[in-house]
């Protein structure tokens, strides 16, 4: 492949075979992200202090439930005081503000397995529209778009790639 650019800090455009891409950097990296939660484990980047979050008791039984698979993911959680969640390991992907909405909407919302909480956490770990991507940064998102099997699609359902043939140039 061959990454001309970044257009609008959103879509980035690549030479593939014989088309031309047109990728949507962020449904991109929601694909890849997503595709890794499903095979594997979150690494764990461990905080300096615990982070404190008080939780009403509906909200601290939604999160204990969910338990495993934020372990999974790379968070370490544990109740102290009856309803604050003492978080001491976020996921790498994440920034600390992130976690905070990530487990506060979690705790508020119904979940139907793992799947929609992996869609929720690649969503807030994914790059955004609008962010200055690095030609490196770029292409790297590229080659793991390209090596990810099944991600035409976010897990939102979204388009991530318009494919430009030599027919339709013309």
């Amino acid at each position: 492949y061959l990454y001309f650019g970044q257009v609008e800090r959103a879509y980035l455009l690549v030479r593939h075979k014989t088309e031309l891409l047109i990728l949507d950097q962020h449904a991109a990296h929601e694909a890849v992200l997503f595709a890794r939660m499903r095979t594997g484990t979150g690494d764990s980047q461990f905080l300096a202090m615990d982070m404190e979050l008080p939780l009403h008791p509906a909200e601290a039984d939604a999160l204990s439930a969910l338990m495993p698979e934020l372990t999974r993911l790379g968070f370490s959680l544990d109740f102290g005081k009856s309803d604050v969640l003492l978080v001491r390991a976020i996921p790498a992907a994440l920034s600390l503000p992130e976690s905070r909405e990530f487990l506060r909407e979690l705790a508020q919302g119904k979940t139907d397995g793992p799947e929609p909480i992996w869609a929720l956490l690649a969503c807030k770990a994914a790059v955004k529209a609008g962010q200055e991507l690095t030609p490196d940064e770029a292409s790297a998102l590229v080659r793991q778009w390209l090596d990810t099997p099944d991600a035409e699609h976010c897990p939102h359902g979204r388009p991530v790639v318009r494919r430009l043939d030599g027919p339709f140039l013309e």
